[in-house]
């Protein structure tokens, strides 16, 4: 009796375990896996993508969907041929009137590719995009009764004219930007880098700021005028920079004159940190007084935001040379040498390898540089110059 009554229990847990045990579905895993990729598992994310994808079959705007998800987990686990599968594989799913996704997708693609691979996937990205443009702008001149489903034609009309504006400048800055780095000896580099870089400007209202910066650095790679643009994409990002450079107090000695952050609205509109670098280093390219001033402001910003970048102490050393604020120079000079020193023990204490070595003789020359700029500063002073040459 005994025994089939445990019998007759274990089967009744089965019962309800069975009950309650549900395959998911592939908005299920699709929920999972983006849950897991906002908490950086990975590993599990890309699982349950992957495990959407059978259920998949028959909606081909959801799969590319997964298939660019999918991308973007190998990017950050660092398969980047992987990727570019994935994301040449969303572009061939994804269904022909969605001009939107699929320009997204060249995006992508252009970024994880290079020269003339990278130009065409940006190239095509573009030419979706203008179509998209173009649908929106038919359907605005359509009866309001017969477009008050944005997505009934697969077209995103859902996405505003403005954003897809802004988009497509952004997307004419990196062409033109590739024309100044990867392609600069490429046939006509500079005449593409110029009609990419108007476009651009000419695509908004007013020119963003994305525009306006790649246009500096034109301009300062032809060594013509390039301070009138730089100026102007600092002054849309001045009250954000000023915010922040106050709380680090950038003109007291280290670790003095630091405030509680203000006006917060400002600072959140801020560019990315990468973007507000590059700003930087064209205001000291440009070299005036209110460039060099307007450079350290920026920099107080990254500052807040990051004090363990390197490179931002040493260019704010750079900056307070330029600004005739020696001793604050030396300062920051100093500081970005005791990091890199730091650095450089931890890099010999590593297994050596080709990308081990390569770091640490970077290292070494950046540490090599700051010594020189230091010893430079020290002879000027005994010399009794104000500014160093």
């Amino acid at each position: 009796i005994l025994s089939t009554m445990a019998k007759s229990v274990t089967s009744t847990k089965k019962i309800k375990k069975n009950k309650t045990k549900r395959k998911m579905d592939a908005s299920d895993l699709i929920e999972q896996g983006d849950l897991a990729l906002d908490s950086l598992d990975l590993n599990k994310a890309l699982q349950c993508y992957e495990s959407a994808i059978p259920q998949l079959q028959q909606d081909n705007e959801k799969m590319a969907d997964v298939m660019a998800k999918i991308g973007e987990c190998k990017v950050s686990m660092g398969d980047q041929e992987g990727a570019r599968n994935d994301f040449e594989q969303a572009i061939n799913i994804v269904p022909g009137d969605s001009n939107h996704k699929r320009a997204g997708y060249y995006l992508y693609l252009g970024q994880l590719s290079l020269e003339e691979e990278a130009l065409e996937a940006y190239k095509k990205g573009i030419q979706e995009l203008e179509s998209c443009i173009r649908c929106n702008l038919e359907s605005m001149e359509v009866e309001k009764e017969q477009v008050e489903d944005p997505h009934k034609n697969g077209n995103d009309c859902s996405i505003s004219i403005n954003d897809l504006k802004n988009q497509l400048a952004r997307a004419h800055c990196t062409v033109a930007e590739l024309f100044l780095t990867d392609l600069c000896y490429a046939q006509n580099a500079e005449k593409e880098c110029e009609f990419h870089v108007e476009t651009a400007m000419q695509i908004t209202d007013e020119p963003t700021i994305d525009a306006l910066q790649v246009m500096a650095s034109l301009r300062l790679s032809q060594q013509k005028e390039a301070e009138s643009y730089i100026l102007k994409v600092y002054n849309e990002m001045k009250e954000g920079c000023d915010a922040l450079a106050t709380m680090v107090g950038l003109n007291e000695p280290l670790g003095d004159g630091a405030v509680e952050l203000s006006n917060v609205e400002a600072v959140n509109s801020l560019p990315s940190f990468e973007f507000r670098s590059q700003t930087v280093k064209l205001l000291l390219e440009c070299g005036s007084d209110e460039c060099v001033q307007a450079a350290i402001q920026v920099l107080g910003s990254l500052l807040a935001e990051n004090d363990e970048v390197i490179e931002i102490w040493y260019l704010l050393g750079c900056a307070f040379e330029m600004n005739d604020g020696g001793e604050l120079a030396v300062e920051y000079w100093q500081r970005a040498l005791e990091m890199l020193e730091k650095v450089k023990e931890g890099l010999q204490q590593e297994d050596e390898d080709d990308d081990i070595l390569q770091q640490l003789n970077e290292c070494k020359e950046q540490i090599a540089e700051i010594e020189n700029k230091l010893q430079r500063h020290l002879e000027t002073e005994e010399r009794g110059d104000v500014s160093i040459a």
